[in-house]
């Protein structure tokens, strides 16, 4: 249904069934065969259809996961990302099975904040009268810092979700290497862990994930885009290890383009060595792949098995927890999520990398100040001129994320009001920056780096 012919063709009965003059109308699936064969030579915005993306709401026979026969959910190369992301949160249980929800309350210590976010979590849970039931993560979440004055009203959320990536993402924590060339985390390879089976916390991690995309949170993560494919159950791929483990790739590469008797020079066999496993024993790439000999004939086949072994045998039991954890929270069937692209998918978890201030700018509001007011002008000039960095920094204070909405900055609708006193300061909840009047654009560039790299915590919001 190419967008600027859906007025021609598709109508929607009061049934919200799909109509074509006096026949129903059958829809075969040419268009998703032609979509899935790779990039289409058509841009995949023509085929969004305004009609299913502002009218279509997730109807009733989604209720108990069953998808009918026919299902307009199905057919992912009609709805735009926004659109798919609003179908999984209208899917979500609370909006079809309850009309009133008390918040999921976590109360929390900055630096002892996983743990109280788990307890809390617990506390939830236990309290339910199902204590097996996942309901508890379907509620709206709220976040009190200890010790701090914040109102939730999106601020401390933002913040939490901020802290709680850095914390579980971090190297202290082990449960992630960040590589060094392409600057992506991918799963650690833990032996302790394997040994006892444990691999709880990868699950939280898939919770948290879960948690923020119920309460439209965009998160910094450096996760590969293979990390949401592997979410939608693509299969691997050769160019997939290019972003996660480049040093690989560029090695594979040259092995492949290697002379047959320097292939047989270097004596490999279908088994990856033990210093890249657990530091104890070699692992098989197939069966008897110790004894079977790498060659000229048989490398394509070795760099796939060793390709695979890296980005998913490796991490199975890793990747299986996070993900139980993600549906956990998410309550959806889990062919809603396949009607998202991969980059579509973390677009909807992690928000816009490009920062537009020009956009910002068109879309702010102003109190005490115009958008001709010198200072107000200062300002701009100054934004824009700051490295990407301190863009991020200025988005985060005034915001509480340095991402931009799926919509992009025009979404935003900061309010700049005039204050007294010396350095700028924020709301991040409303998104409003406080800002004094300056006598210069140097005087203000110098008082607003002071508040930017001063600005974590909600004591004086």
């Amino acid at each position: 249904f190419p967008q600027n012919r859906s007025s021609e063709i598709l109508q929607i009965d009061a049934d919200q069934k799909i109509v074509h003059g006096n026949n129903n109308l059958t829809l075969n699936t040419p268009l998703e065969i032609f979509y899935s064969r790779g990039e289409p030579p058509i841009a995949e915005k023509m085929f969004f259809n305004k009609h299913l993306n502002n009218v279509l709401r997730v109807p009733n026979e989604l209720e108990n996961n069953e998808l009918e026969d026919f299902c307009f959910f199905k057919f992912r190369w009609a709805w735009n990302t926004k659109g798919k992301i609003r179908i999984l949160r209208d899917f979500a249980p609370e909006n079809l099975h309850f009309e009133i929800r008390m918040p999921l309350s976590l109360e929390v210590r900055r630096d002892n904040l996983i743990e109280d976010a788990l307890n809390s979590l617990e506390t939830a849970r236990v309290q339910q009268e199902d204590e097996q039931s996942s309901a508890y993560l379907f509620r709206p979440l709220k976040i009190v810092f200890k010790g701090e004055h914040g109102l939730d009203e999106g601020g401390p959320k933002v913040e939490f979700f901020r802290l709680m990536i850095e914390k579980l993402f971090g190297a202290a924590h082990g449960l992630f290497r960040t590589n060094t060339i392409s600057g992506t985390c991918w799963f650690s390879r833990n032996e302790m862990r394997r040994r006892l089976n444990d691999y709880w916390d990868y699950e939280h991690v898939g919770i948290v994930l879960g948690l923020a995309f119920k309460n439209a949170t965009h998160l910094d993560l450096c996760l590969p885009l293979y990390f949401y494919q592997k979410l939608l159950g693509c299969h691997t791929t050769q160019k997939d290890i290019d972003e996660v483990i480049p040093e690989f790739s560029s090695s594979f590469k040259n092995l492949l383009r290697e002379s047959r008797e320097g292939i047989e020079s270097l004596s490999l066999t279908f088994s990856v060595d033990k210093e890249y496993v657990d530091g104890k024993n070699d692992v098989e790439l197939k069966k008897d792949g110790m004894k079977s000999l790498v060659s000229k004939d048989n490398i394509q086949e070795y760099v796939q098995l060793f390709t695979k072994f890296l980005l998913d045998d490796s991490v199975e039991k890793q990747f299986a927890a996070l993900k139980r954890g993600f549906v956990q929270v998410m309550g959806f069937n889990i062919e809603l999520l396949k009607m998202f692209e991969p980059h579509e998918l973390k677009l909807a978890l992690c928000g816009r990398e490009d920062l537009d201030f020009n956009a910002l700018e068109n879309a702010a509001e102003y109190s005490g100040y115009s958008s001709e007011s010198a200072t107000v002008k200062y300002l701009w000039k100054v934004l824009k001129s700051l490295p990407v960095a301190k863009k991020k920094l200025f988005l985060k204070f005034c915001t509480g994320t340095d991402r931009a909405p799926i919509e992009g900055l025009s979404s935003v609708k900061l309010t700049i009001s005039k204050q007294g006193g010396t350095l700028p300061r924020a709301h991040t909840c409303h998104k409003q920056l406080m800002l004094p009047d300056y006598k210069s654009a140097d005087d203000l560039k110098a008082k607003l780096l002071i508040a930017l790299d001063y600005c974590e915590g909600f004591g004086t919001l």
